[in-house]
């Protein structure tokens, strides 16, 4: 995820500051905020999403925090108590709007910290290289998919590449329907984030690798000994 958000130095007069667990989960909200109105599509439903807001479920959270999806639903409720974010349930996840999102993340300067810009400009401006201009041009065409279409373009076949599931098959040593329902459980960790084929893959990726123990069933083995048991029990070593 690119880009930054501001932080007031009043916040250090919040009550959230005095809990790090708190502060944490207050500031992942606020990066996880849209900065401009999208589109996602999230179990077959096309939902809206605006400014200053996320879409996630508790149990989304929840995973993302490791913790109980009752502490979640305590924690926000705790929020929008304190008129900090208002919730809304959207059947499928839930919607959660930042109150006063633009005052502290808007393009507004207030008078003790606003700078020009413009001073010592000949000695601080830079042009812009080639390559960064093509990066930004990438960036720009990013194009971003639904969970069912980056599943569709991940098992296709292309010039000289195996289908991309076939590959995570070979790298993690999984077979193909492990992959595949592994795949339906990291669509549900996502839910509500944009992705691009490229994220996808790389999160999809480090997904499989984070889990590859639990997916093979793995168990640790018990080492025995060398010696045949009656030596062991016969002798007084």
């Amino acid at each position: 995820m690119l880009g930054w958000i501001k932080i007031h130095r009043q916040l250090t007069d919040h009550w959230i500051w005095q809990k790090p667990e708190y502060l944490k989960w207050w500031l992942d909200i606020i990066i996880q905020a849209n900065i401009e109105p999208k589109k996602v599509l999230i179990k077959g439903q096309l939902l809206e999403v605006n400014r200053g807001e996320v879409i996630y479920s508790y149990d989304t959270w929840a995973n993302r925090w490791k913790i109980s999806k009752s502490k979640v639903i305590r924690f926000l409720k705790m929020l929008e108590k304190d008129s900090m974010i208002v919730l809304k349930s959207e059947t499928i996840t839930t919607r959660i709007t930042i109150c006063k999102y633009d005052t502290y993340q808007g393009e507004r300067h207030d008078s003790e910290t606003q700078v020009t810009r413009t001073r010592h400009a000949s000695d601080t401006q830079v042009k812009p290289t080639k390559e960064y201009k093509e990066l930004k041009k990438e960036r720009t065409e990013e194009k971003y998919l639904s969970f069912e279409d980056i599943e569709e373009e991940m098992s296709k076949e292309k010039p000289l590449k195996r289908p991309y599931f076939r590959r995570m098959c070979e790298i993690h040593d999984l077979d193909e329907k492990t992959v595949r329902e592994s795949f339906k459980k990291w669509v549900v960790l996502k839910e509500g984030e944009s992705m691009t084929i490229d994220k996808a893959q790389n999160s999809f990726n480090l997904y499989l690798q984070n889990n590859s123990k639990t997916l093979k069933g793995y168990t640790e083995k018990v080492v025995e000994s060398k010696y045949p048991k009656s030596t062991l029990k016969d002798n007084w070593w």
